[in-house]
């Protein structure tokens, strides 16, 4: 009996799980593809046609390098931005976050105005827009004269929908 738990475990050891030969054991080695030669010795020099033709080629061959732009589609089955602004005064508010720089904005503070502006052109389109976040614009554009001339008049009509 001992000799043909012997005899087993050398089967087994012969035969991986799925019941395949291992070569008594060892792992079967693996093909290694050859390298392929190169198309020119290193320091050859490639003349300039041969060298735009392979160019060609591979642009030709390259499905990104092909990829050609399309417009956008438009129309009924299209999805609307989603910075679009309903209200005249949320695209005019939105409008001037555009224009920081031509407003004397401080290069140091832009990004910061320009993010306010921003979210006041989003609260005025609201149906019912927050008295805080006006009062906060507000308060922020009065460091800008040339920005809170003309940002103040848009708003004066939007207080009411606030208070």
């Amino acid at each position: 009996a001992a000799g043909r738990a012997a005899g087993e475990g050398r089967k087994e050891a012969q035969t991986g799980r799925a019941g395949r030969p291992t070569n008594g054991g060892r792992a079967e080695p693996r093909a290694v593809p050859a390298p392929q030669e190169p198309v020119a010795p290193p320091d050859a020099p490639i003349d300039d046609r041969a060298a735009r033709q392979m160019t060609d080629d591979f642009l030709d061959a390259s499905p990104v390098l092909r990829a050609q732009a399309r417009p956008l589609a438009k129309g009924p089955g299209a999805a609307a931005p989603q910075s679009a602004l309903a209200s005249d005064v949320a695209r005019a508010v939105d409008g001037l976050a555009r224009m920081v720089a031509d407003l004397g904005i401080p290069e140091g503070r832009r990004a910061q105005v320009r993010a306010m502006l921003m979210g006041l052109a989003r609260e005025l389109d609201q149906p019912a827009p927050r008295w805080g976040v006006i009062a906060d614009s507000v308060a922020a554009v009065m460091e800008f004269p040339p920005l809170a001339r003309a940002l103040l008049p848009m708003l004066l009509p939007e207080l009411d929908r606030a208070a």
